[in-house]
């Protein structure tokens, strides 16, 4: 029974706001329309199935609706940009490999800053590899956490407990380190009150399990 829920409660869900968006469009409310579009299409990212492998452009699109909906919450408090390379797009990566560094950037980097929040993302397209990265303005990291999360990541130890970065990051590396190994480098790069700099380093796959 709890399989089955687990199945049919969230295609339910995405159902009801398919529903509340056809309302809300026959009411004339626009705005509504398209902010239950963009959560439906939000939700159906996520419970999709098939490969974990998705383009940088679907990762992007999903990334880009979730960036709506922040901008929504925090207004014009953050300023965000998303630029990739065209070439880039095609590039297969684990699902749900940029999400977890942007919500940790908003959560932990963004979320008290009294200054005017930036929150940039690009994607640069480097001969067999691709860069993903995310950067903030926001509060940094202490000195002594980040040499010990940069001692982790050389020598290859799953990411810290702390709460600055949570499972979602710990979850982003190993899966990373699991289908690239020694091909794949996650750099951290980050100032105190400043900035926080996250640079992913990854092999281009333009299908499944072939690396070009």
């Amino acid at each position: 029974l709890k399989a089955l829920q687990a199945q049919i409660n969230p295609h339910f869900l995405y159902n009801i706001l398919q529903m509340v968006g056809g309302i809300a469009l026959s009411h004339n409310v626009d705005e509504i329309y398209h902010i239950t579009n963009i959560i439906a299409d939000l939700f159906r990212y996520s419970i999709s199935g098939g490969s974990d492998l998705v383009s940088v452009g679907d990762e992007v699109k999903h990334i880009k609706n979730y960036l709506y909906i922040q901008n929504l919450r925090f207004g014009d408090r953050i300023e965000t940009s998303v630029e990739v390379d065209e070439v880039a797009m095609g590039v297969m990566i684990p699902k749900f490999t940029i999400q977890p560094l942007v919500e940790n950037a908003f959560e932990h980097g963004l979320h008290e800053t009294l200054a005017k929040g930036e929150l940039k993302i690009w994607i640069r397209d480097e001969d067999h590899q691709i860069k993903i990265h995310v950067r903030d303005n926001g509060e940094g990291i202490p000195l002594d956490l980040l040499e010990t999360l940069k001692g982790n990541l050389k020598n290859a130890q799953p990411l810290s407990d702390d709460t600055k970065f949570g499972i979602g990051m710990k979850n982003v590396d190993a899966r990373l380190r699991l289908l690239f190994g020694e091909a794949y480098d996650f750099e951290i790069l980050s100032e105190e009150n400043q900035y926080t700099e996250i640079v992913l380093t990854l092999p281009k796959r333009k299908t499944e399990g072939k690396h070009v």
